[in-house]
């Protein structure tokens, strides 16, 4: 990648030749024409130099004591394909010449050689460099675009982070890849998945211990030569050269990318830490997109449901409302009725069977009135109002009022109620509603018929009130959700009324908890503080 405009001012050239002489004149010589050349005496040397600092260009001696001109082509293309190579030579022969081409070198000229000459080979390689940076940056431009097309073409999470670790290994040629992502629930970082690399292994720590600060401080780690920037230790083994990058928007740190490379004497160049660096915010976006549109679906739902529970508050005030003028309409000839009772009594012969009859219409008169006065007590709004109470006469006003869904049902209901309780302090009309929502779950647990029992004793100053039902039972995996507000199993739910009976019962200083068996039933069990 190009770092700069390949211009005179700003090209780097290294000259690698044992005869001092040439190189001091060859380097005078660059410098007057504007460039900025080193210089060392054999190939050893240079290839010390070029891990300090970046070259554009070698001007490297074809014979050279020690490591020859061919050896030190060959280290050179090994640790950087992109830097271009001239051969110079007092010895020139075809086979020469062809051997180095053929490894790579741009060209080569023999000794002696004129300013003019030199300079033109020169100028055209770094002509060349400059067409071949340009070429790769164009590349690398429509690279990034099909990995950000990529990458925003899904809005499923686990397919984005198999993504990023996939790309980062093929676009950067990177040996292992380790991914975190931001998991909203455990609030902290997550490892997402990895590549080439087994986390199970001793060196995991100091790669962890390099991610974990990188999530701190914000910033890229760079290793290279085995040797970390910005003030981190620890030594990783296996690897020569590594970045641990964070993926960051607004300063909000979604994730961390670690990438390296094994192979011996292979740096990251600057145009690859780029790239990787460019590849992090692309993923960083992509990731924060998902973690948008899964907050944005979050809200909808709430929004929903509460558009569900104000219609739902709507329709209990209509019932409120509706209640009071049915208990009117009710309440008239239900008088009549009690009044013709009475005069029954006063003109019929006064026998067994006529008492026995009379005694059946009263007995439905007063069940007929108690029901209208449950149902007025139910959907009438007040404050709670914590009083005395006998828990088997609320369990039994709550059963009165869906008395006829558990038949219509085919629902049997068991009572086994302890005689001669202890009283509660509590709200009658709160304690109905945490019955009667237990209840109606039952029921709709139990489609095909099924039993439901209700029992109540006393257990270490406390009353246990237990609501059985036969029905398919609820499995472990959402067991621990059901009191959650707006967590339902149900088509038509709003989730609400368990939590808010959870609600009720914790006000009224009590507890509420579940067991349940798939297939064979569920029981609530609620534990309400006497009065001592």
């Amino acid at each position: 990648m190009n770092e700069r405009e390949m211009t005179a001012k700003d090209s780097f050239i290294l000259i690698v030749d044992d005869d001092s002489r040439f190189r001091k004149i060859l380097e005078f010589t660059l410098k007057e024409s504007g460039y900025h050349p080193s210089s060392a005496e054999n190939g050893i040397k240079a290839l010390e130099l070029m891990k300090e600092k970046h070259y554009d260009l070698i001007l490297a001696d074809l014979k050279m004591p020690g490591m020859n001109g061919i050896e030190f082509l060959q280290r050179v293309k090994e640790i950087n394909p992109n830097i271009e190579v001239v051969m110079i030579t007092a010895y020139a022969s075809i086979s020469s010449a062809l051997e180095a081409m053929k490894l790579g070198a741009y060209d080569y000229i023999t000794k002696p050689f004129k300013r003019e000459e030199i300079l033109p080979v020169i100028e055209r390689a770094l002509e060349k460099i400059r067409l071949e940076r340009e070429r790769l940056q164009l590349q690398e431009t429509l690279s990034l675009y099909q990995v950000a097309k990529a990458l925003t073409s899904t809005l499923e999470k686990e397919e984005i982070l198999k993504l990023i670790v996939e790309i980062a290994r093929t676009e950067l040629k990177v040996d292992e890849v380790i991914l975190y992502h931001w998991d909203e629930k455990s609030k902290f970082l997550k490892l997402s998945t990895t590549s080439g690399i087994d986390l199970s292994c001793e060196s995991k720590d100091s790669r962890l211990e390099l991610i974990r600060r990188t999530i701190e401080k914000g910033k890229v780690f760079q290793m290279q030569d085995k040797r970390w920037n910005n003030g981190a230790e620890g030594k990783i083994p296996d690897v020569f050269s590594a970045l641990s990058l964070p993926l960051k928007v607004r300063e909000q740190c979604l994730g961390v990318l670690w990438i390296a490379i094994k192979t011996a004497g292979r740096n990251f160049l600057p145009g690859e830490v780029r790239k990787a660096e460019l590849l992090a915010n692309i993923a960083a976006v992509a990731l924060n997109n998902v973690f948008l549109i899964q907050s944005l679906n979050q809200s909808l739902q709430q929004i929903a449901t509460y558009q569900e529970q104000l219609m739902q508050s709507s329709r209990l005030a209509i019932v409120g409302e509706m209640a009071a003028s049915i208990s009117h309409e009710i309440r008239n000839p239900l008088s009549a009725i009690t009044l013709g009772l009475e005069y029954l009594r006063m003109i019929l012969k006064d026998d067994e069977k006529n008492r026995e009859a009379l005694a059946t219409l009263s007995e439905a008169a007063d069940s007929l009135d108690n029901l209208v006065e449950n149902l007025v007590g139910f959907a009438k709004k007040h404050q709670p109002i914590f009083e005395p109470l006998e828990i088997n006469h609320t369990t039994d006003k709550a059963l009165s009022l869906v008395h006829y869904h558990l038949t219509k049902n085919k629902i049997k209901v068991v009572k086994e109620y302890a005689e001669k309780l202890p009283l509660i302090i509590g709200d009658d009309a709160q304690l109905q509603e945490v019955f009667i929502n237990i209840i109606l779950n039952a029921k709709d647990a139990m489609p095909e018929g099924g039993t439901l029992t209700l029992i109540t004793n006393e257990q270490k100053n406390k009353i246990v009130v237990e609501i059985r039902d036969t029905g398919c039972g609820i499995s472990e995996e959402n067991l621990g959700k059901i009191f959650e507000s707006f967590y339902t199993t149900k088509s038509k739910g709003t989730g609400l009324g368990l939590s808010i009976s959870h609600s009720i019962i914790k006000g009224h200083h009590g507890k509420i908890s579940v067991k349940s068996k798939v297939g064979q039933g569920t029981t609530f069990t609620i534990h309400l503080p006497i009065i001592k």
